[in-house]
């Protein structure tokens, strides 16, 4: 019997419950823009049931962590709430991409494994390669069920508790190795609730995402949220966006899609692989509802974004810039629906030094920045200085956050849980400010790099370098190198060039775009192939890697001119130089 649509879930299973009240309303599964499965919630409350115990019967005890490897499918849906319906904890992973090497994605998935203390994980036949290259780690010590097969004689819904844990979801892993965040079912339930509120989501609403299932913009603020509302979302793949990004938008003119989540690269990308002439054959008008977070949010790529699909019916009043974290559950402050992106120009030299100066018209020593707005419901914040003391709304420090839905440990990791926690005040590693009543963030306290003297933000040296043509797109990582006396400013290039007078003009035009506005050159301007800087596994920079990738590229040039076989490449400067990341 199902629960009523307007009762208060206590659990993430019976929101599912409360959900399959709407019969017809459920996931649409797609590929290549093609319709392949539809999901109703009340079948998915039935599935999960018997997933639950096919997993009781092979010994799934409660709390129990279980990874779920799947790829976005109907299959990586059920497998979630059958876990949840086990009364295990799923820790969903991201599942190996076409092309992955094997190696490479072992050491990625080995350390939550490893962490969590995983002992069964859910995928299917794709992973069984890349699970070989693991070998020792899982040899008797880790059970691979096949999710399609995975179907219990009888039908379980454990009872669950609400302080319990409900979920562990992984960090990114941008500015240091990934930490597995729990969250109890009442931390995730309770911002869900600021989340719908925030986003004032009407019971007749459509979502519409490619975001990935194991991140937590997908998860929770697309398809948890979706479930929670009990409306209709549409499914597609990360891989079949960025392939063709108009998949994505088409979806929104054939079903008729309201709202929609995705990081700022993301936007960007449907200007550079949509023509106008596709745009203007797609209709955005019914796209009330565009969040841009995740990542930093530039004002000029709305811009650029709302410019382009105009001619699409798309209404720059849709944008919607969020800020939010894993360790949040996921929403920490929302821009007010319908208002479009309120920008704030700063002077940037101000801004490096912590301070906050609104800048002169005209005046060339200015950085836009869009407001993330205020808190979502039951969330504190506060911008505070390297000493813990709350700042006014004219400094720069970093954001603090407290709430019923921000997490309360790392999973079995005491030391993380330990600096990241402060008086039950979590320490988010952002810098922003608080301006007009509004937040702003600036970027991270662990990407400031500091060069004769001067403070700069690695995502601004980042963002002008990869205006570069040539430069491939979120191609440019800036790391700090540490010499005798004085450290220097590094710049790793990923590009597609390989003649020399090319990758000349691009380290040319690194240095210029950099220099013209920011005042300072790189010393050195290093250039990879494509896949040459480390990347999270929803496609953000790993920072913390910076110095690895540096060294080791200055091996392999080494190797190569002991060989006397080294192609005519950009040469980086010689010497036994510590390098050390921003991360």
């Amino acid at each position: 019997m199902s629960t009523a649509i307007d009762q208060r879930p206590h659990d993430l299973l019976q929101m599912v419950q409360r959900a399959s009240g709407r019969p017809e309303r459920g996931l649409r599964f797609f590929r290549q823009g093609e319709e392949t499965e539809f999901l109703s919630y009340a079948q998915l409350y039935e599935d999960a049931g018997r997933i639950a115990g096919a997993l009781i019967e092979r010994g799934v005890k409660p709390q129990q962590r279980i990874a779920v490897v799947l790829p976005t499918s109907a299959d990586c849906v059920r497998a979630l709430w059958g876990v949840l319906a086990a009364g295990a904890v799923p820790v969903p992973l991201p599942p190996p991409l076409p092309f992955t090497k094997p190696r490479k994605y072992a050491e990625r998935i080995r350390g939550a494994v490893e962490r969590s203390g995983i002992r069964v994980l859910i995928g299917d036949e794709r992973l069984d390669p890349f699970l070989r290259e693991m070998g020792v780690e899982l040899e008797g010590r880790v059970q691979i069920l096949c999710s399609p097969q995975l179907r219990g004689d009888t039908s379980v819904h454990r009872a669950q508790d609400p302080n319990a844990a409900a979920l562990v979801q992984y960090t990114s892993g941008s500015t240091s190795a990934p930490k597995g965040v729990v969250l109890t079912h009442a931390q995730v339930l309770a911002n869900l609730e600021a989340i719908v509120q925030g986003l004032q989501v009407g019971p007749d609403e459509k979502g519409c995402s490619w975001l990935p299932l194991f991140h937590d913009m997908g998860l929770i603020g697309c398809l948890f949220a979706s479930v929670y509302r009990g409306i209709e979302l549409l499914l597609m793949s990360p891989e079949d966006f960025v392939l063709n990004p108009a998949h994505w938008l088409r979806l929104f003119s054939k079903y008729g899609a309201t709202i929609a989540a995705a990081p700022n690269a993301a936007y960007l990308h449907c200007v550079r692989r949509v023509s106008a002439k596709t745009a203007a054959t797609i209709d955005l008008s019914g796209w009330r509802t565009a969040m841009n977070g995740a990542e930093g949010v530039e004002p000029e790529t709305m811009r650029q974004f709302a410019e382009h699909f105009a001619v699409s019916g798309f209404r720059d009043s849709a944008f919607m810039p969020v800020y939010g974290m894993a360790e949040a559950t996921l929403a920490v402050s929302f821009s007010p629906r319908g208002e479009g992106v309120h920008v704030l120009r700063v002077n940037r030299t101000a801004l490096g030094e912590g301070r906050v100066v609104v800048a002169r018209e005209g005046e060339r020593d200015a950085k836009e920045l869009a407001s993330v707005g205020t808190p979502v419901l039951h969330m504190d914040v506060q911008v505070r200085d390297a000493r813990g003391h709350e700042l006014t709304s004219d400094r720069v420090g970093e954001i603090f956050i407290r709430g019923a839905s921000v997490m309360e440990e790392y999973d079995r990791d005491e030391t993380a849980t330990h600096a990241a926690l402060k008086d039950r005040w979590l320490a988010t590693g952002d810098l922003g400010f608080v301006f007009d009543g509004r937040l702003y963030i600036s970027g991270r306290r662990k990407e400031m790099i500091i060069v004769r003297g001067q403070n700069f933000y690695a995502s601004d040296l980042e963002h002008l370098a990869g205006q570069v043509k040539g430069v491939a797109m979120d191609g440019a990582m800036a790391i700090r190198v540490q010499g005798d006396g004085t450290d220097s400013l590094v710049m790793l290039i990923e590009n597609r060039q390989s003649d020399p007078e090319s990758q000349k003009r691009i380290i040319a035009g690194v240095r210029e775009a950099i220099s013209s506005v920011l005042g300072v050159a790189p010393d050195e301007v290093v250039l990879l192939g494509r896949g040459g800087l480390a990347r999270t596994s929803s496609g953000k920079l790993e920072r913390y890697r910076g110095a690895e990738i540096l060294l080791r590229h200055r091996e392999q040039q080494r190797q190569l001119e002991q060989a006397d076989t080294a192609p005519s490449l950009p040469r980086v400067a010689k010497g036994d130089v510590e390098a050390e990341a921003v991360a």
